[in-house]
């Protein structure tokens, strides 16, 4: 008899949820993505009294002490596919992530040096990751990179 059960517990499991299901929700577009991507920047930079975190831009400023202000962004985030994920809920995207930077400040040698490097390692710079997204109560997660 306890077999039975085991057996009908484990069938009625795997009906109700069957891990290799296409999700019931589409796949995340670009702008969802990016929302995420950025929000994640924004909580992951430094904190302190010389930088200044702008959502609606999704940049990250700070005050380079005596070099200048920098500005670094999220400029923009491509999807480049996604397929749901498998034995788990949601979905795995390849997207890319395009960063910009620029740089001010009062002394013309010091921003010329602090803007090019800004330039050489981080402006227009494109990262390619991937992800596994989910979807809760109309709210996307990335869980991890």
């Amino acid at each position: 008899m306890k077999i039975l059960k085991a057996i009908a517990l484990l069938f009625a499991f795997t009906t109700i949820h069957d891990v290799n299901a296409a999700p019931s929700y589409p796949e995340p577009t670009d702008n969802e993505i990016f929302r995420i991507v950025c929000n994640q920047t924004l909580r992951d930079a430094p904190r302190g009294n010389n930088v200044v975190v702008n959502e609606s831009d999704c940049s990250v400023t700070q005050d380079m002490a005596g070099f200048g202000v920098g500005v670094i962004k999220v400029s923009s985030v491509e999807k480049l596919g996604c397929e749901p994920a498998v034995g788990r809920p949601g979905y795995r995207c390849d997207f890319q992530v395009t960063m910009g930077a620029s740089q001010g400040g009062s002394s013309a040698a010091i921003n010329a040096y602090s803007a090019s490097m800004l330039n050489a390692f981080i402006n227009g710079k494109v990262i390619n990751k991937s992800g596994y997204f989910i979807k809760k109560n109309s709210t996307w997660y990335l869980l991890e990179q």
